[in-house]
């Protein structure tokens, strides 16, 4: 769980793993009880191996499965 004062930005990171590689993947952000809000200026889902890889070969292996949204924060 994390923390932030009313008023001022946090960082929120963290890491998962998956056995397999899914056709699809949804990410999902709880927030916090009705009333508060929770602004979220980005969010950025890697995968390490892919992207050393693409940056390796200097192509853009992998990019048509994602979905890029440069107003993510206009809605």
């Amino acid at each position: 769980m994390s923390s932030v004062a009313v008023g001022s930005w946090g960082r929120l990171e963290g890491s998962f793993y998956l056995a397999g590689k899914p056709e699809r993947a949804v990410f999902y952000l709880e927030g916090p009880a009705p009333g508060v809000d929770l602004l979220i200026q980005s969010v950025e889902i890697t995968n390490p191996y892919e992207y050393h890889h693409a940056s390796s070969e200097g192509d853009s292996a992998g990019d048509e499965n994602f979905a890029i949204n440069p107003t993510f924060d206009d809605g």
